[in-house]
């Protein structure tokens, strides 16, 4: 499958307090990456509103290697490195590259499928499932994901006492 790159010019808004681009900018750019290829093969907004079922995120990562600027221009690549038997879970690797070529930024992501009515990881549609196994740009360490590869052991939800977050200022 050809690779998918999204361009974005960076703006002053992207920036941070450090004069270069944000984390949470990153974070938009993948976001807006993936969702614009999935767009592009009929998967926009619409589409999962008429569906009721949205991507959610489980878990993301990013490494930085180079600086951003507002005079640099990025594109975002995107890759699918894992999805689950039955397509319930999905998995993306993006590399960041400036005009320049040189990798800035590295992420990973892991997510579900949910529906909008239960709140709860679905099975999505089979043309979805289709785009994910036939079209999506798929890496070169493409794996099955299974519960475990979803799941992470070192980390639980830690529940407080509502009663000790009255007593913060």
């Amino acid at each position: 499958m050809e690779r998918y790159f999204k361009k974005f010019e960076i703006r002053w808004s992207d920036i941070d307090a450090n004069r270069h681009l944000a984390n949470a900018s990153y974070v938009q750019f993948c976001s807006h990456t993936r969702l614009s290829f999935m767009e592009m093969h009929g998967w926009g907004q619409s589409m999962f509103a008429e569906q009721r079922i949205g991507p959610a995120a489980i878990r993301e990562s990013y490494h930085f290697f180079r600086e951003v600027h507002t005079t640099d221009t990025i594109y975002v690549e995107l890759e699918l490195t894992g999805l689950s038997e039955e397509g319930s879970f999905f998995e993306f690797r993006h590399r960041i590259y400036r005009q320049d070529g040189k990798n800035v930024a590295y992420s990973s992501i892991s997510g579900c499928w949910m529906s909008m009515d239960t709140r709860r990881v679905i099975l999505p549609p089979q043309d979805l499932f289709d785009l994910f196994k036939k079209v999506c740009p798929t890496a070169q360490d493409f794996r099955i994901l299974t519960k475990k590869d979803i799941r992470d052991p070192q980390v639980s939800p830690q529940h407080l006492d509502p009663e000790v977050l009255l007593n913060i200022s």
